[in-house]
This record gives C-alpha cells, structure tokens and sequence, in this order.
C-alpha cells in the first residue's frame, strides 16, 4: 500500500474508495478475501485513502446516513456483512470475526491464492 500511495501522491492524485462495496476481478471469489472496508476498520485507511464514498447510498437518504453515521464514528457493526456491503455473498456476521480483522487483511498482500493461508475463510 505504501507504494502505491507514494505513486499516487507524486502525481498529486487522491485516492478513492467505495468501502461499502466488495471489489474484486474474480466473481467467484469468497467475500472474505475481497476488499471492502467495516465501519470499525475505516480508520487504518486513513493514511491510504483520501476520499471515502458510499455506493448507491445517495439513492436512499436513511441509507447514506446510516453508513455515514456507522462509518464517520468507526462504530463495530454487529451484523451480517452483506447488509451493509453491497455485492457480499453469504451470511457472515462481522460481529464474529476476529478483532483485528481490518489489520491483518491491510498487510496480508493477498497471498491467499498462492499460499496455505485460511485466514480469511
């Protein structure tokens, strides 16, 4: 991530995001290993993205303000994944993952697809 944000500044660009999504190439993907951002870990993106939004909140008012709210504070979402990231397959319930989720998928370099790492499944 260092890397790329120091690419991204010298050519005096932002970095934006929508963290309510899950991104990805590959569509059969496991939601866990695709990028997205919980309210509780947007604070470690601080130093790499400059700019957060939310897709297709700003169709509902209750919706964007909703995550707005959930985000801006950092609050822990203490429910399934998929109604707060659009696109997430599955019932995961971000209430049950690991505390430091956020941290270690920040540094992981997503080896998932060529290593013995489980972490996120």
């Amino acid at each position: 991530m260092d890397i790329i944000q120091q690419k991204v500044k010298d050519k005096n660009k932002k970095i934006r995001t929508f963290c309510n999504v899950c991104q990805t190439t590959w569509p059969e993907e496991e939601s866990l290993r695709t990028f997205f951002i919980r309210p509780e870990d947007v604070f470690l993106y601080n130093k790499y993205i400059d700019v957060v939004e939310f897709f297709e909140a700003e169709k509902d008012k209750n919706a964007l303000n909703t995550l707005y709210n959930l985000y801006n504070k950092g609050e822990r979402w203490a429910g399934p994944l998929k109604e707060i990231i659009k696109g997430f397959k599955g019932d995961t319930d971000s209430y049950y993952l690991f505390s430091r989720f956020g941290e270690k998928r920040l540094d992981c370099g997503k080896r998932c697809n060529i290593s013995n790492c489980s972490f996120c499944v």
